[in-house]
């Protein structure tokens, strides 16, 4: 089953072994980035985020990115780091910190060009029947010596896992590799799911001449749903009204603390699981227009170099600090991807922020 999949099986990727080179590579390579730095310190464990019934996000193992990837180290809290396992992690994207501005107008404009092209389309044949996502998610859960890879009591995965990396275990994880998603949906209602692996981006050159796990192209997963068999928490048909949008968004988070972050995560699951035609998506941008807490970033250029403009809000909804950004096509309307970067506290990871924990890019 998916690896990724929305309510499928997570298969877990085997472990292996690395060779000599490979180990003493990484090792000089930690020691450098680590040098001058203080012993880690035990962090208090973040509160897992809420998990809603018969809906989990749509994200990968990992996303391609054409800039360096950062080091993560997961070490085994409280240890002296002798069994430190490390991953990689994509670099903060322009804009994703910025101060922010009053979005509405922004926003309000955007709609309105969305409306235009539905307008000036609504002759043509634009029907869309396939979802193409590129995706990444970093998960991390707590093992003990001995308990065959399972989670530690009281411990457990993030929320829509895609992928396992274990603290106090011996194994690597060395590269962002993106998870390409395709969802092809078929006159009888079923659906088409075919994900291969995509092309992986190492810290280093030397990482990259000494790893062959991640092989591009790589079926990971090609099946055919049947119809019903993909279920969502959200209606059907989507309301094209701003006001009635949100009521259905919000349906599925009723004990969301904070209305925005809820949304902008809503809005991602729904883009991922589904084709979002411009009125919904003019409706969707004239929603967060009037929302409180969400703000204009300003331009940036997203993972598969597209211009784009982003909005964000920010919340600590599982307990440490995270920014939500979602990126919009300025000419279009179009969502482009969905980011959450942690801006604080990282809660048990041994790794400053800000830090890029998920994203999803729309293709």
């Amino acid at each position: 089953m998916s690896s990724t999949g929305m309510n499928l099986v997570f298969d877990l990727p085997p472990r292996r072994e690395l060779p000599a080179d490979r180990r003493d590579a990484m090792r000089r390579l930690l020691e450098d980035a680590v040098a001058g730095r203080p012993r880690a310190r035990v962090l208090p464990a973040p509160r897992l985020p809420r998990v809603r019934p018969a809906l989990l996000p749509v994200a990968g193992l990992a996303t391609a990115s054409a800039v360096a990837a950062a080091v993560l180290v997961v070490g085994d809290l409280g240890s002296d780091g002798a069994d430190t396992a490390h991953a990689a992690t994509p670099p903060v994207l322009a804009a994703e910190l910025a101060m922010g501005q009053p979005a509405g107008a922004e926003l309000r404009s955007l709609a309105a060009q969305t409306q235009t092209q539905i307008d000036t389309t609504a002759a043509a044949d634009t029907t869309v029947t396939t979802v193409t996502t590129e995706s990444w998610l970093l998960t991390v859960t707590e093992t003990g010596a001995a308990d065959g890879g399972q989670p530690a009591e009281g411990r457990a995965p993030v929320e829509g896992a895609a992928a396992g990396l274990s603290q106090g275990a011996p194994a690597v994880t060395s590269a962002v590799v993106p998870v390409l998603r395709e969802q092809r949906f078929l006159a009888d209602g079923s659906v088409h799911v075919r994900e291969t692996q995509g092309e992986p981006r190492f810290p280093t050159e030397e990482w990259s001449e000494a790893d062959d796990a991640a092989t591009p192209g790589a079926v990971l997963l090609d099946e055919t749903i049947p119809a019903g068999g993909l279920a969502s928490g959200y209606p059907e048909r989507l309301a094209t009204d701003p006001a009635a949008l949100r009521e259905q968004l919000l349906a599925v988070w009723p004990q969301a603390d904070d209305t925005a972050a809820a949304l902008f995560q809503a809005l991602h699951e729904v883009a991922s699981t589904r084709v979002v035609d411009a009125s919904i998506q003019a409706a969707a941008l004239t929603m967060l227009a009037q929302e409180p807490g969400v703000v204009a970033l300003g331009e940036t250029t997203d993972r598969r170099g597209r211009a784009a403009v982003a909005f964000g809000t920010d919340s600590d909804d599982t307990g440490l600090d995270r920014r939500h950004v979602l990126m919009v096509d300025p000419g279009t309307g179009r969502l482009l991807g969905y980011e959450e970067v942690l801006t604080r506290d990282t809660g048990g990871l041994d790794v400053d922020a800000p830090v890029v924990t998920t994203y999803t890019v729309f293709l």
